[in-house]
């Protein structure tokens, strides 16, 4: 389809081409037939020189630094070109094709400088040199244009890669603390034990198998996120440290999947819910629009670097950029008592495949 569209838009060039030179050439020709037939010849001859360096010339000599062969090839192509050129106006104007004795007459100030044939193929030489210009910059703005997709594919793979990596790794200090408030609820709740169980289970499910697409549904984002946020909950002295607020259309609108999470296990990794901590969220889905808010407080006492939640924050800063290339606006704001993570994301109704 992008073939086709290209093919569309130099068709389109061409066509603009030759009515900019008809709006000259119909009042040197004397008729419209005229100037639409030598428009026409000069258009041909020219796209015949464009697409010839760029397809041939241009791929098999100047790409691979065979430059003394380019020369060559440029300067018999030009002979070439002159010389179909020539022969056909020569005709042209001898045979009284284009123009009768009497219109010729009118073009004898011309005689004291040149035939008339050499004029004119001067003048659509000239104009084919600079056309096989625009050709060799056509060429390699489009072979530009092939290798930043290129690169680009390789860095969404990449990221593809690692994101699977990351689903594949579940953040093991994150799993032991849970089984082991798990334990401890059995322990003195045991009625409790199987809801954690389940939402435990929900989480690796989503981890699983839900997030092996590009895109879900926000709700199950949502729901992930409520279910890690009461297994890090299980501990009484996280209750109620934690604020989650959900508004708007969030079964309708879609996202990439487990592309909030490394923001609020950085939440929970700097927030220190269970020394007095606090952590606000708000997820809302209104007009097409996701708006996401994280904002946690920074406990006071320095902790070790988690690296995983680095290559997490990292990794999720490269998937906004392919998943959303301006579509959306992310805003982090590293205060002396919280941290605050601010993303809009636009058209989360239509997240385009990848």
């Amino acid at each position: 389809m992008r073939h086709i569209k290209s093919r569309y838009k130099e068709l389109l060039v061409w066509t603009a081409y030759f009515l900019f030179l008809f709006s000259f050439a119909h009042d040197n020709w004397g008729t419209l037939r005229n100037g639409a037939e030598v428009s026409l010849f000069m258009v041909g001859v020219h796209a015949t020189i464009f697409y010839t360096n760029y397809y041939i010339l241009m791929p098999l000599t100047f790409a691979k630094r065979k430059y003394f062969l380019f020369i060559l090839g440029s300067i018999a192509f030009a002979m070439c070109w002159i010389g179909m050129t020539y022969s056909i106006f020569s005709w042209a104007f001898h045979s009284g094709y284009w123009i009768s004795p009497e219109e010729l007459k009118s073009f004898r100030h011309f005689q004291h400088f040149l035939e008339l044939e050499q004029l004119w193929t001067a003048r659509v030489s000239l104009s084919g040199l600079n056309v096989f210009f625009v050709s060799i910059l056509y060429f390699y703005a489009e072979q530009d244009k092939k290798l930043t997709a290129q690169m680009w594919a390789l860095e969404h793979e990449k990221v593809r890669a690692e994101v699977k990596l990351l689903r594949m790794q579940i953040n093991p200090h994150f799993l032991f603390n849970a089984l082991n408030n798990i334990y401890a609820q059995a322990v003195l709740e045991g009625s409790k034990v199987a809801d954690s169980i389940h939402k435990l289970s929900g989480l690796l499910r989503y981890t699983l198998y839900d997030c092996d697409t590009d895109e879900v549904a926000l709700v199950k984002e949502i729901e992930y996120i409520d279910n890690y946020i009461d297994l890090q909950e299980l501990k009484e002295a996280a209750l109620d440290a934690v604020e989650l607020r959900v508004d708007g259309n969030i079964i309708a609108a879609k996202i990439a999947p487990m592309i909030l999470i490394p923001f609020i296990e950085n939440a929970f990794k700097h927030g220190d819910i269970w020394d007095g901590g606090w952590i606000k969220i708000e997820i809302r889905a209104v007009k097409n629009l996701i708006e996401f808010s994280c904002i946690n407080s920074i406990a006071s006492v320095h902790k070790e670097k988690d690296v995983a939640s680095g290559i997490g924050l990292k990794n999720v800063k490269k998937r906004l950029k392919l998943n959303y290339p301006e579509r959306h606006r992310l805003r982090i704001y590293n205060r002396e008592n919280e941290f605050e993570i601010n993303l809009k994301i636009t058209n989360a109704y239509n997240l385009p495949n990848h």
